[in-house]
């Protein structure tokens, strides 16, 4: 989750209502480990997310390090979901221009993030169903490997005992 420090409160309740789906998410602030550095930290967590959720409230947008890691999740491909404020202009969305987006009131927040929660349980379950969907396609082709294998192994017996 990419987002200004000034934001953690709002950070910690989208985490809280994410978390029970069984989504993993990271943020950098949770991840102590002294001595080790940031930089390298949110890059790692970078390459590992499925998604980027981007907040961008007025100390988000001016922040060069969500600019950083909203550049480094698009250079990656990574699907990234921005939350907004009301108050949040166009122009200030940079390389989110165009990106479909979540409104998010920091005074009550409830709403916003529940509709961030069902985005990503749409997208969780179409990921489950694309994987259980490879996994049958797995299983069908080693099926089919064994029944031809079994195919080729009776016309094989066939054979011998023709030529005998």
């Amino acid at each position: 989750m990419s987002h200004a420090t000034a934001d953690a409160a709002l950070v910690n309740a989208i985490i809280a209502r994410l978390r029970p789906l069984g989504v993993s998410v990271y943020a950098t602030e949770h991840d102590g480990h002294a001595g080790v550095s940031v930089h390298e930290k949110v890059k790692a967590g970078l390459l590992r997310a499925d998604l980027v959720v981007v907040l961008l409230t007025r100390s988000g947008y001016t922040s060069n390090y969500v600019m950083q890691e909203i550049g480094f999740a698009q250079r990656d491909g990574k699907l990234t979901i921005p939350i907004v404020t009301p108050d949040t202009r166009r122009e200030d969305l940079g390389m989110l221009s165009g990106l479909e987006y979540i409104v998010v009131d920091e005074a009550s927040p409830a709403l916003g993030i529940e509709s961030l929660a069902l985005r990503i349980e749409r997208i969780a379950h179409a990921h489950r169903e694309r994987q259980s969907a490879e996994l049958s396609q797995r299983q069908r082709r080693q099926e089919n490997i064994q029944t031809a294998a079994l195919v080729l192994a009776v016309v094989g017996i066939i054979l011998l005992t023709m030529s005998e």
